[in-house]
């Protein structure tokens, strides 16, 4: 393996050991990359997030990603540098390319611990296999029953990749058990698990949407995303549409 490979201004992000002295050099690089002003405004108004966000663009924060992930990037992880919104994306990545699984887990509880917005979940790109499915599923299940909404997010998002013959069952039990769910960025995720269920597993995710059980909001959401979609046929656009529920002004105000 290559040690100390330099990025273009000259950055060393392949690195046998990254320690606590390197933390300060490290978010001073992240922030000269940041697009500040406007880009950084736009970024801190669409996720929400109590992180600073300095918009550094995504082909940026792959790079330094694939960078460090060259080297022991464990002992990088191991410094949690969370000073903004980037570095936190930046750990959430590597934490997902760990390859033993108990170790991921280990990780990715603490990484829960410090999301606060959609992004942080959303951008977590696991390497799901025949081999580990049935570990992530089984995470992805524990997950969705965190105190934490977002470790609930991300369980939902995990179950994204376990849309299959296998798993489907479990899929749509999860979320079904889901129903009395207030947080609008789980609800969201949920609808979106519902819709790619319905394209993936058309037969057994229709019975659920008309039984009901869905909320409202997950309910309504799924069928307009199933309906927004190349995905599905237009006879079953119009099919999902008789089981639409009545909703009030209240219905769409989550929690945040």
């Amino acid at each position: 393996m290559k040690i100390m490979e330099k990025t273009d201004n000259g950055y060393q992000l392949n690195r046998a050991l990254w320690r606590d002295d390197d933390r300060a050099e490290f978010v001073t690089y992240v922030n000269s990359l940041g697009g500040g002003g406007e880009k950084a405004a736009f970024e801190q108004k669409i996720m929400n997030t109590k992180y600073p966000c300095i918009g550094v663009p995504s082909p940026d924060v792959e790079k330094i990603v694939r960078e460090i992930a060259k080297g022991n990037y464990t002992s990088f992880i191991d410094l949690w540098i969370t000073d903004n919104y980037t570095c936190l994306v930046i750990v959430g990545k590597l934490i997902a390319r760990i390859k033993d699984f108990s170790t991921l887990k280990r990780y990715l509880n603490e990484y829960i611990k410090l999301v606060d917005c959609w992004g942080g979940c959303d951008c977590l790109k696991f390497n799901i296999t025949k081999g580990n499915g049935d570990e992530f599923f089984a995470f992805a299940r524990e997950l969705t029953k965190s105190e934490n909404p977002f470790g609930r997010r991300i369980g939902l998002v995990i179950m994204l990749k376990t849309v299959n013959e296998k798993y489907i069952d479990g899929v749509l039990e999860t979320c079904r058990s889901l129903s009395a769910e207030t947080h609008y960025y789980v609800n969201m995720a949920n609808a979106w698990l519902v819709s790619e269920c319905f394209v993936r597993q058309r037969d057994k995710t229709l019975k659920l949407i008309q039984s009901g059980e869905l909320n409202k909001f997950v309910q309504n959401k799924a069928i307009s995303k199933c309906r927004d979609s190349y995905r599905v046929t237009a006879d079953d656009k119009e099919l999902l549409k008789r089981y639409k529920k009545q909703t009030d002004k209240t219905d769409d105000k989550l929690s945040d």
